[in-house]
């Protein structure tokens, strides 16, 4: 299968890359100055799959200047990937985009089919975005955005921040009863080829492991893993200090259910999150 990535040089697409090419598929990766310079029209001329992962990181303090560029690296790019698409790309038959689960509240539990959302910022780029696929009249072309949880892996994303935050001794402890919506990074990059071959797989596909756990148990067990000296707590009130309106992406859990994957017979390799952590970078430490 011929697999052109928009943004394939960040946290997921690295990954993604070399488990797609070890499968046998060929991959080619489009960066956001190439879409914009139009250097992107053989590319996309010649793969049957697009995958789209461009976007500002969300990580840090949301500054006006910083949501702006979060909000508009989404929209701008997506719409004019869209549009080359629609141009020159006669063999795509799938397109998948990535989108979040922070669109959904902290009260219910969601399928796909959930309009329970929250308020807030991720609500606004989430809608947006999503908006900018399912507007865009595209036609014998089959659609995937997947909402995605906290994507772990021991290369990037969230986990590898907060190591290099704290010393091998020493683990955090966040108080939050909302659920911790996660993804191992190797079910994420094997959900993209399953969703690639299984015709049933259209629109939102909740990406998140089915098991719930609370935003104060995941980090116990992370620390209990890691079999830490030192419990560091860090209280809401100085992360909200610090991180004001981004806070919410420690602070504020949702109850995800990937229905669409589950029914559709996706097995989850690390479902539970002991496995999960287990299979990181500290598991050198506590063989």
């Amino acid at each position: 299968m011929k697999i052109c990535i928009a943004g394939g040089n960040g946290f997921i697409g690295t990954n993604l890359i070399h488990f797609l090419t070890n499968a046998g598929h060929e991959t080619t990766v489009i960066s956001h100055r190439q879409l914009f310079s139009n250097e992107v029209t053989e590319s996309i001329r010649n793969s049957e799959v697009v995958i789209n992962l461009m976007g500002e990181s969300i990580a840090g303090r949301w500054t006006s200047a910083k949501k702006k560029r979060i909000l508009e690296s989404r929209i701008l790019s997506t719409q004019a990937l869209i549009q080359v698409i629609k141009n020159y790309g006669t063999r795509v038959k799938i397109i998948i985009g990535v989108s979040a689960v922070g669109l959904y509240d902290s009260i219910h539990a969601h399928t796909e089919k959930s309009m329970h959302y929250s308020d807030g910022f991720i609500k606004e780029v989430v809608i947006n975005w999503e908006a900018a696929y399912l507007n865009a009249g595209l036609c014998n072309v089959r659609l995937c955005i997947l909402r995605l949880g906290v994507v772990l892996g021991s290369n990037g994303g969230m986990y590898l921040k907060l190591r290099k935050m704290m010393p091998a001794f020493a683990g955090i402890v966040i108080k939050g009863q909302h659920n911790f919506p996660f993804v191992h990074i190797n079910d994420l990059v094997r959900c993209f080829e399953f969703i690639i071959y299984n015709d049933s797989m259209e629109g939102i596909v909740n990406v998140t492991s089915p098991h719930f756990i609370a935003i104060d148990s995941f980090y116990k067990l992370w620390a209990s893993v890691r079999k830490v000296f030192l419990r560091i707590y860090l209280f809401n009130w100085i992360i909200r200090l610090a991180m004001s309106e981004a806070a919410v992406l420690l602070l504020e859990g949702q109850s995800v259910i990937p229905e669409k994957l589950s029914n559709a017979g996706f097995v989850f390799n690390y479902e539970n999150p002991e496995s999960a952590l287990l299979q990181l970078g500290d598991i050198n430490k506590i063989c």
